[in-house]
């Protein structure tokens, strides 16, 4: 056979080297179209980040108001004592205060706590006063056919069922007075260290002297919503709400928020609760307790309070912290789901005040500041104090150094 002709040969390897060329376009292409593989065996573009759920964007930053500086401090006098035996009321605690409507317009009411009183005792009390609040106010004290101080509502004294029913927050809804009241189930035993407190939540209505029942609205024991302060307020709709700044296991927790329409307040259904914030900062509500989550955290509360300030346009909220920097803190917000302020602590009681007549006297806590009363100024802030012993409630003011959140 002879050898090949040398055409062939260059014929045979273009055909090679075209074909060498074909693969290697065809290789290329395969490679820029098919999603790249990982250790996982899964495409990038679909691979599962299986260690934790995907972080939601965060809201935009909002800066939270200044906190309110307090100038100066004085109790102004004593509202339960010498002055209130006339009724029967020999010790009283908390004085709740809520704007209520009468024939002639409004008025001040303060609902007292556990009564002391040698005739026996009562689950509650209750006094008004004449608007506006500059000195020590002349109470006028809700009393029964034979002058003695009128029960709210009665609490049947009975460990684990109702040891105490005592008043938490309250406010006027078409003219019907609604109260929060906190239901003690059982009150810690001092002798025994591993005791403690267990109460919960319950909603009464109706008004000063004519008696109050009490509504299908309560929550459950020691779950959020025990201690209970409202404020009439909007929503981000415009539509007006009563909001519920509130506290769970007693003394021991941090602090919520909720929402109920008036004219359904006394419908259980019908509240809602703060459950976060969207990725536009806005707010977000359930209807389950359990998706509540605090607006204050790192504290420990029990009693708390809260008034709108309208020139300052702000919420000032003040409770006593049985936690890391105990005191009463008192802070600023211009959304009740904040951003809050950090707090002013104040020390009534610490150290012993001029005004403490003996060396027993202490033991305090309540702290509920008094709405629609700011003084001429702008400047004043008015609280209701107890102490222990004596077993009574004061009277306190603030002075501000400027309006609150500004």
């Amino acid at each position: 056979m002879g050898r090949p002709q040398r055409r062939d040969v260059d014929r045979d390897l273009a055909a090679i080297l075209a074909l060498i060329l074909l693969l290697t376009v065809v290789l290329a292409l395969a490679v820029a179209v098919i999603p790249h593989r990982n250790r996982s065996g899964l495409p990038r573009s679909r691979q599962v980040n299986r260690s934790r759920k995907p972080t939601p964007p965060a809201p935009p930053p909002s800066s939270p108001p200044p906190p309110p500086h307090v100038t100066s401090e004085e109790m102004i006098c004593r509202l339960v004592g010498e002055t209130s035996r006339g009724v029967g009321v020999f010790g009283a605690d908390l004085g709740v205060p809520v704007i209520v409507s009468t024939g002639g317009g409004e008025r001040l009411a303060l609902l007292f706590g556990d009564v002391f009183s040698p005739g026996g005792g009562g689950a509650n009390a209750a006094a008004t006063f004449e608007p506006p609040l500059r000195d020590c106010p002349d109470l006028e004290w809700v009393t029964d056919p034979d002058g003695r101080f009128a029960e709210m509502w009665p609490s049947l004294r009975e460990d684990w069922v109702d040891s105490s029913t005592v008043p938490a927050g309250a406010v006027e809804v078409g003219g019907v007075l609604y109260v929060y009241a906190m239901r003690v189930t059982h009150w810690a035993k001092r002798l025994n260290a591993s005791d403690s407190v267990h109460a919960y939540g319950v909603l009464f209505s109706g008004r000063l002297g004519e008696g109050f029942v009490e509504t299908e609205v309560r929550w459950p024991l020691d779950e959020k919503f025990v201690n209970v302060a409202p404020v009439m307020g909007r929503l981000p709709s415009g539509e007006e709400v009563v909001y519920l700044l509130a506290s769970g296991r007693f003394r021991d927790s941090p602090i919520y928020l909720g929402y109920v329409p008036p004219d359904d307040i006394a419908d259980p259904a019908a509240y809602r609760y703060f459950s976060g914030l969207d990725s536009d900062g806005a707010p977000t509500w359930s209807s389950s307790l359990e998706d509540a989550v605090p607006v204050v955290e790192d504290v420990r509360v029990g009693e708390l309070s809260v008034i709108y300030h309208p020139t300052a346009g702000a919420y000032l909220l003040m409770y006593k912290n049985y936690g890391g920097r105990p005191g009463f803190h008192l802070r600023v917000a211009r959304d009740l789901w904040g951003p809050y302020s950090q707090p002013e602590v104040l020390t009534p009681c610490v150290p012993r005040p001029a005004w403490f007549e003996g060396p027993a006297w202490g033991g305090c806590y309540g702290g509920y500041l008094i709405p629609g009363e700011f003084g001429e100024d702008g400047l004043s802030l008015y609280y209701t104090l107890s102490l222990w012993v004596p077993y009574s409630t004061f009277l306190m003011r603030l002075s501000l150094s400027s309006l609150p959140g500004g």
